[in-house]
Order: structure tokens, then C-alpha cells, then sequence
């Protein structure tokens, strides 16, 4: 009686450790999620994460693309961060990747145009590299901040409100 009694302490002690473990688990992989990630391409040396909360003007609108991108204000070599779909969603998150050493460490600071468009999708422009037409769209410079290889990059919310160009 007394062997079974210590067979079922020991085996809850084995479950509630190991259900402890998956719950630690999976916020330990959450965490390790939002942190820079070295990707080993081309060097990588650090990110920035970005919310771009955009308000969409009403439809109906012709036949479109969705285009959200964050680009250097300034030409500036290993930056990359873009983001662009048919869709149109609410919050549109960007994690913009440094591949140059330049910035090596938190509180670097890169300025940044983030832009949400609208683009006319119309059967009639068929020429490879000629932009599609811009249906509605809003930017904002916006001083973007980076956090080094390891580290979570604080996430900066921009605002942006779509309204048609014409």
C-alpha cells in the first residue's frame, strides 16, 4: 500500500513538473520569438520592430494592391524592412533587419519613411518597372530604433490614416 502511495506522489511530481516545463516552454520560445534573431545572412547586426496601425478610407475602391513598407529617409546600405499584401489589415507589423555594422548596439537610431497605399491594380499597365498609380496613401518620417542580435527591439506604434490622392 505504502509502494503505491509513494508510485502515485512521484508520478504526479512528474506531471505537474513536466506540464510546468511546456508552460515555461512556450513563453521561453514567445520571448526568443520577439528578440533579434541572427539569421547568418549576409551578417546581421541587430532590428527594429514596428506596428503600423492603419485607418483604410471606405470602399468601394477600384482594383487594388495593398502596399505597407518602411524605407530609409536616407540612402543607407543594409537596411531592410518591408511588408506588402492584398489584403487589408488593421495593424500591419514590420521587423526591419540591419545587415550593416554601423549599428552595433540598443538606442541606435535610423530615420525612416513608413508609408500604407492604396495602388490602382489596372489591366492596362503591363510594363515591367513602371509604378502602379496611387489610389490613396499616408507617410510618416519616423525615427526608428534599433536593438543588436540577442536583444528585443522596443516596438514602435505609427499612425496612419489612407485617404484617396485625388
Amino acid at each position: 500500500m505504502k509502494r503505491t502511495s509513494y508510485f502515485r506522489l512521484i508520478l504526479s511530481f512528474c506531471a505537474l513538473t513536466a506540464s510546468c516545463r511546456a508552460t515555461n516552454t512556450e513563453a521561453e520560445q514567445r520571448q526568443a520569438a520577439s528578440r533579434c534573431q541572427q539569421t547568418y545572412e549576409f551578417g546581421n547586426y541587430g532590428c527594429a520592430q514596428l506596428q503600423i496601425a492603419v485607418e483604410w478610407p471606405a470602399k468601394p475602391w477600384p482594383a487594388y494592391r495593398i502596399d505597407v513598407r518602411a524605407v530609409p529617409a536616407r540612402p543607407s546600405p543594409g537596411t531592410m524592412g518591408l511588408y506588402s499584401e492584398f489584403a487589408t489589415p488593421a495593424v500591419v507589423p514590420i521587423r526591419v533587419t540591419r545587415f550593416a555594422p554601423d549599428i552595433p548596439s540598443s538606442g541606435d537610431t535610423i530615420s525612416m519613411w513608413i508609408s500604407a497605399r492604396i495602388l490602382a491594380d489596372t489591366n492596362a499597365i503591363k510594363v515591367t518597372g513602371v509604378p502602379l498609380p496611387t489610389y490613396a496613401g499616408d507617410s510618416a518620417l519616423r525615427v526608428v530604433h534599433f536593438a543588436p542580435v540577442g536583444e528585443i527591439a522596443p516596438v514602435d506604434t505609427v499612425r496612419l490614416v489612407v485617404r484617396p490622392t485625388r
